[in-house]
Parts: C-alpha cells; structure tokens; sequence
C-alpha cells in the first residue's frame, strides 16, 4: 500500500500541455512509465481553462471537489459531479472563465492497451517540439503552420512513438456524467466483510457502506464511493486490478495508518485494506482495468 497526503505533494506550475500557468497539479499517485496500466492521479487547481474539442488515447474521471467546470458548450459539470471520458470519445472545446476550481483528475490507459504518456515523457516530447513551435489553449501550433494547430497531447504522443497516433474506437457515445448525491448508500455486502482482525484490533465491518457509480468497459472500470460512519470499520477487497482511494471528506485510519480529507492510497493487485474512523468518512474509489 502507498499512503500520499497532499500537504506532503508540491504544487507543481510545468504543464506540458498548458503553457500559460493557469492550472497548476499536485501529483497524488503514479503508475508505472511504460506499461499499458500507467496511471496518473492529481489534483488540479484551475483559474481561467481552455481546450478544443477532441478526444483522446487514454481514459479519464474528472471530478468537481470545488467549483463547476465545462465539459463543452451548455454542459457543466456542477460541484460534487463525476464525469468518466473513454478514450476515442470527443468532448468539447472547454471554456472557463477565472474562478477558483479544485478538480480531482484520474488519467489512465483504457481497454484498446495504447496506455498513458507519463508526465516526464509529456515534457520530454514537448521540448522537443517547443523547437519548432508553441503550445496554446491545449494544442500545438507549428512555426510557419500556426492556422493548423494539432491538439497537445496527440502531437506528444505522436513524437514520443514517432508514428500516427491512430485513436481507438469510442465505446460510448458521449462521456458519462455521474451525480453522486443522487445514488442511495447501500449496506456493505456481507462477501465484503472479513472474519479476519483489522490492524486495529477490530472484528468484522460495521457502519460500512457502498454506491457503485458505475462500471466501465470489458476491461470493467469501476467507480464507487465508500462510507463508514463514525466508529464504523470497513474493508476494501483484494482485487486483481490496481485500485485507488481518495479521501473526498473526513478522517481515519487506512490499514493502521492515519489519512485525511484529500489523502490519496494507491493499493497494488491482490492486496486489501481495512478502513476505521472516529469521525464519518467518504472516500471515491477506482478499480483501474487489468490490460496485461
């Protein structure tokens, strides 16, 4: 298990693809350079936003921790809302006006096993084209070609393989927009609940609840909030996936450790976690898709 608390991550201003210093990220959890599964969780706090329409390589959530953002013109994505976008689904141009937002992204490679760019291969591709041109809006404007500007990350993608980047068929139609104060909490299934003693001391989950939000693809991605109420105990399954927990409010301990609102777990495949609070918390948690 990996514990990150965010008072301990950086607010890092070197944006590859946003240029201009109006959004700034602190890097929660990575996954590992290279592979089909690289992940990057974040936190990205946005003024002023803008980026065409287009779609990408790689699958997202975004989720609304403080203020509403644009999805694409007459949608908005008010505070509290979830949003999935499957990769080879366009959405867009985004505009947002100055405003203080705090955006909890999850950027990942989806089922076609294209996989993520990690930050350190964005800003390698990106100096490398800096050379011969700018970056503005979300796209990339070539020197001497700048009323045929290329979206951001697909000209990265392209000079990191040195090949096309040929986008995967959509799965969906449209991103998916999920409202999670409207799905009702249900009891933790009793196959949740251990006869094991958490690192606690305690037997069993109790004041433990559950919403999926919904799952995903072939490779089902899956998207759930956990609630335990104060003096509750609950337990995150062993999986075969990568799973990914980020506190949305509250405090407590996570496998004997203390986290907080805005901490950030990283559990590998096959491995569980037992939860335990003395106060309510409510975490949003990720099964990433297994792609090996």
């Amino acid at each position: 298990m990996k514990l990150v608390h965010v008072r301990d991550v950086s607010a890092d201003a070197s944006n590859p693809k946003h240029q201009d210093h109006s959004v700034r990220f602190r890097h929660l959890l990575r996954g590992e350079e290279g592979t089909r599964e690289n992940f990057l969780l974040s936190l990205v706090y946005q003024r002023q936003f803008q980026s065409p329409h287009h779609k990408q390589n790689f699958d997202q959530f975004r989720y609304a921790l403080k203020g509403d953002f644009s999805l694409e013109p007459g949608e908005i994505i008010k505070e509290g809302e979830l949003v999935y976008q499957p990769e080879g689904v366009p959405y867009g141009p985004q505009h947002d006006e100055e405003d203080d937002r705090v955006l909890l992204v999850l950027q990942f490679g989806g089922s076609s096993g294209q996989g993520y760019l990690s930050i350190k291969q964005q800003l390698e591709a990106s100096r490398e084209l800096s050379k011969s041109g700018h970056f503005k809006g979300g796209q990339f404007y070539r020197s001497g070609k700048e009323d045929e500007p290329q979206e951001a990350l697909e000209a990265m993608w392209e000079i990191h393989h040195q090949r096309q980047l040929v986008y995967p068929l959509g799965r969906y139609k449209k991103p998916v927009i999920m409202i999670p104060d409207n799905f009702a909490w249900q009891p933790a299934k009793s196959s949740e609940d251990s006869d094991q003693e958490s690192d606690e001391g305690e037997e069993k989950t109790c004041g433990a609840y559950r919403k999926t939000l919904g799952a995903f693809s072939e490779r089902e991605t899956v998207v759930e909030m956990i609630k335990i109420e104060s003096g509750g105990r609950g337990r995150i399954a062993a999986h075969n996936g990568t799973q990914l927990c980020f506190v949305v409010k509250g405090e407590g301990k996570v496998n004997g450790q203390r986290w907080e609102e805005q901490a950030a777990v990283k559990l590998q495949p096959h491995e569980s976690a037992y939860l335990c609070t003395e106060t309510a918390l409510e975490i949003l948690h990720f099964i990433l898709p297994t792609l090996q």
